[in-house]
């Protein structure tokens, strides 16, 4: 989706069915964006192809994954995350988190609860 280094991968995760533990999450590719400041973007529910490693360089439009249905989810489907620039090791804390930005072109999508509760129209 965009040009990056790939910061992190996750792609041993399965599916869990509705109330069982789930204690791999779900499948993922980070990416370190190239002209963000710093920033990153998860692509989440995605199973990243054999060929990407932790390191490498991706062009935007380039194959990273397959869109899966792993960790607690009910059907295959892809959430876009923006993660605070910082050490890559500690993307996923809750404070970093990033609400403010958005995708030209893409009018069909979920505001999470913890970004905007105001805004929230359902899904996962």
């Amino acid at each position: 989706m965009q040009t990056g280094k790939v910061r992190y991968l996750r792609r041993d995760s399965v599916h869990c069915p509705e109330g069982a533990p789930c204690p791999n999450n779900d499948n993922m590719v980070l990416i370190e964006a190239y002209g963000s400041a710093g920033y990153y973007t998860g692509y989440h529910h995605v199973k990243p192809i054999p060929e990407l490693q932790e390191g490498m360089e991706v062009e935007a439009g380039q194959m990273i994954g397959h869109i899966d249905s792993s960790g607690r989810t009910s059907t295959p489907h892809l959430h876009l995350a923006r993660y605070t620039p910082g050490d890559s090791a500690t993307w996923w804390q809750q404070d970093r988190g990033d609400c403010h930005w958005a995708i030209h072109g893409v009018d069909n999508f979920v505001i999470m609860p913890d970004c905007c509760p105001e805004c929230y129209i359902g899904g996962h």
